[in-house]
């Protein structure tokens, strides 16, 4: 018996690195506050922060820097992590957005879906698709979602949204080699 094996069966869990998990390790290692704080500034484009939000940020470094160290990450996965973490902070952030605007997760994500990888890598390069538009405006529909519900800042935040998923999926990647 391979002793991996042995030690699985022993331990009852994965080690860390190969747990499917452990890319969300400085993730969970953040407070929801901090997540919340890092998120919206990152919605926001960054620039000055609060001190709160330095706090948080010099938090999520330390986190990031213990993740490493525990998993024995090479500085490959534990920046894939890192930036990993700051995607899901985004699609927290562009989750509460979205309801607080009234626009349902479940077209935006449907639209994701469908998205093909030309426009995703478009998408991360500024530039949109009307493919994805068209997709879009067909999944709000059927969601019966209006068009002046949504409104300019209501597709900024699905972009953002959408934007986050893309980096969040590509970080993912990174982070397994794949």
């Amino acid at each position: 018996m391979h002793p991996l094996t042995l030690f699985i069966m022993l331990s009852g869990t994965l080690p860390a690195d190969a747990s499917p998990q452990a890319i969300e390790c400085v993730y969970a290692a953040t407070t929801p506050n901090d997540r919340q704080l890092i998120g919206a500034l990152a919605a926001r484009g960054g620039g000055q922060h609060s001190a709160p939000e330095t706090a948080a940020i010099n938090r999520l470094n330390e986190s990031s820097r213990n993740c490493k160290r525990v998993n024995n990450w090479p500085e490959n996965k534990a920046r894939a992590s890192f930036e990993h973490a700051r995607a899901l902070f985004l699609l927290d952030n562009g989750k509460a957005a979205l309801a607080a605007r009234n626009i349902p997760l479940v077209p935006v994500e449907k639209t994701y879906a469908r998205m093909t990888p030309a426009m995703r890598d478009g998408l991360l390069a500024g530039s949109v698709d009307p493919q994805f538009s068209a997709i879009l405006t067909n999944e709000l529909q059927k969601a019966g979602v209006k068009p002046q519900q949504v409104g300019r800042d209501g597709a900024r935040v699905i972009g953002s949204f959408i934007s986050a998923r893309v980096a969040a999926d590509r970080t993912r990647a990174a982070f397994t080699g794949k």
